[in-house]
């Protein structure tokens, strides 16, 4: 519901901008694993690597927003913008697990994108499908796609009862 959320946030004439809204939400995913990833690399390192991930990602944002924004607008931009995102993400990443020595988990990050992709499937369906003024649909629409994405989560054993439990004790323990 990008054209709702840029109506009610800023008025029908940024309604143009939708497309753009829904390539930077994409982007924010990637964004928000990286800032988390830099943050434990700052604590680690120093901000010396943090600083150069930082200048590449944004080197290339700023070369692709002179490729990209002559022939695509604000779309363009936010192409560049989330790309930028995806390669801080990756050399926060590769540089995190490189230090810590951790072994990342393909299988389930893979199931895990595979939950995002029906729930954006499933949330495209039911936006053709239920005809209802605006602010219902999206709620119902919202609610059952998240109902099928967590029963996706526990069905494909990305999420388990037992992580869940471990979680509240741990929390019930503070």
């Amino acid at each position: 519901y990008p054209d709702l959320i840029l109506r009610l946030m800023f008025g029908q004439e940024f309604v143009a901008a939708k497309t753009a809204l829904v390539i930077l939400a994409i982007g924010a995913i990637f964004y928000g694993v990286a800032h988390i990833n830099l943050n434990f690399l700052f604590g680690m390192l120093g901000p010396k690597l943090n600083t150069i991930i930082w200048l590449i990602a944004a080197g290339l944002n700023i070369a692709l927003n002179f490729i990209l924004i002559p022939a695509y607008g604000i779309t363009g931009a936010a192409i560049g913008t989330v790309v930028s995102y995806i390669v801080l993400y990756l050399l926060s990443s590769i540089f995190l697990y490189g230090r810590v020595k951790i072994r990342f988990d393909f299988p389930r990050f893979f199931l895990t994108l595979v939950c995002c992709g029906v729930f954006i499937l499933t949330t495209n369906y039911l936006k053709t499908t239920i005809n209802l003024p605006v602010v219902p649909e999206a709620i119902i629409v919202i609610a059952i796609a998240g109902i099928v994405y967590v029963a996706l989560l526990f069905l494909l054993r990305v999420v388990r009862i037992s992580e869940l439990k471990d979680i509240k004790q741990s929390l019930m323990a503070k």
